[in-house]
Parts: C-alpha cells; sequence; structure tokens
C-alpha cells in the first residue's frame, strides 16, 4: 500500500464532497485526511488515503467521471514532497 494525495477541483456543491468520500467507503479504502476550500463558483477537496496504484488510478477515473467535477489529479504522496514541496504549498501543483 502506498500513500496517495488527491486533489479534486468541482462546481460548488454542498453533497459533493459526501458523495466522493462515499466512492472511497465503497472501495474500503483508507481516507487519511481530507481538507475542503471553497471560492464562490468552485471547490477544491484534497484528499490524503492509502491505497495500491492501480486502486487509486481506476478510483481517480471514477471520480473524474462524477457530475460536477472539472478536474483530479493523483500523486504520490512522496513524489509531491520531494519535488514540489515549495510549489506544492502555493497550490500550483493542481493543473493536469
Amino acid at each position: 500500500m502506498e500513500q496517495f494525495e488527491m486533489v479534486v477541483h468541482s462546481s460548488e456543491h454542498v453533497t459533493l464532497l459526501t458523495k466522493v468520500l462515499m466512492m472511497f467507503s465503497r472501495r474500503r479504502i483508507d481516507v487519511i485526511s481530507v481538507v475542503s476550500e471553497t471560492n464562490r463558483n468552485t471547490s477544491l477537496y484534497v484528499i490524503n488515503f492509502k491505497s495500491g496504484k492501480d486502486e487509486a488510478y481506476r478510483l481517480q477515473k471514477q471520480i473524474e467521471k462524477a457530475t460536477d467535477i472539472l478536474d483530479t489529479n493523483l500523486v504520490q504522496v512522496d513524489f509531491i514532497r520531494a519535488k514540489f514541496s515549495n510549489r506544492y504549498h502555493n497550490q500550483q501543483l493542481v493543473s493536469r
């Protein structure tokens, strides 16, 4: 099992975070932490979790298909800390 971080960018929707977390629950994936930010029209969710690599990529594809999801980005946590630690805090890693 590896640790991943998924950044989900979506249209502002009150129940969307619950819907996304239910996808993790159905697959029995351990969520470590969730951070949510909301602007006027969009929301950004940063979800840390432990999973196998294949399962993480399948989950990302499933979340991308959900309604009101604008973009997702999946990165291994060690990769983020090693390569993008100073840029990550400015949230420039969110784009594909």
